[in-house]
This record gives structure tokens, C-alpha cells and sequence, in this order.
């Protein structure tokens, strides 16, 4: 039977060219990109729609290369936790690393 794609009634329109009925319904494509680098270059790239952190996402909004679809929904939040040895003292660049990174947790839950 021929591929014929003359109108969406036509009975020859879900047969493919090895006589096989086609499948009928929405096809819903399902990608997963694990790092969200990529995932914005996809997503800025016109791939549909994504989840990706606001720190990533901010510089895009703003220049309206991407669009904030559900802009009330909040991702989950996540523990944080640093890790070092408790027989060793801190030394001053980790101390101020951690207490930078404490200073800004407890700012953006504020802002939330």
C-alpha cells in the first residue's frame, strides 16, 4: 500500500509502507539529560520543557531566552552538608568557604 498523506481521512494515511498499521494516540517524546549544562543548551535550543536551577536559569529569564511556565512551583529543597575531618582544625580558606556557603543558604530559604 502507498504512503499517501492526501488528508487525515483517508484510510491509506495509517499504513506504513510495509502494509503495518500505524500507531494511533499523541506520541509524547521522553528525553533525560542529567547534567542541567546541557540541559539548558537544550532547553534554550528550543527541546521543550525542563527543570533546571534558578541559579542557571536566572540569566536566561532575563534575557527571554527562556520562560517561567510555573513560575509558583518550587523545586524540593536539599541538605547541604560539608565534610571534614573532626581531629583536624579548619583551615582559614575552608572556614570561610563554609561559612559563605552557610550565609547564603539562610538567604535564598528567606527569599523563598
Amino acid at each position: 500500500m502507498s504512503d499517501c498523506r492526501c488528508c487525515s481521512r483517508c484510510p491509506a494515511r495509517n499504513i506504513s509502507r510495509r502494509g503495518q498499521p500505524r500507531p494511533q494516540g499523541r506520541r509524547i517524546a521522553q528525553t533525560i539529560i542529567p547534567d542541567a549544562g546541557a540541559q539548558k543548551i537544550v532547553l534554550i535550543g528550543g527541546g521543550g520543557i525542563g527543570r533546571i536551577p534558578d541559579y542557571m536559569a536566572a540569566p536566561a529569564v532575563a534575557s527571554e531566552q527562556l520562560v517561567r511556565i510555573f513560575p509558583d512551583l518550587k523545586g524540593e529543597l536539599i541538605e547541604i552538608h560539608a565534610l571534614y575531618p573532626s581531629h583536624r582544625s579548619l583551615s582559614a580558606k575552608v572556614r570561610v568557604f563554609i561559612d559563605a556557603l552557610r550565609q547564603h543558604i539562610v538567604s535564598e530559604r528567606a527569599s523563598l
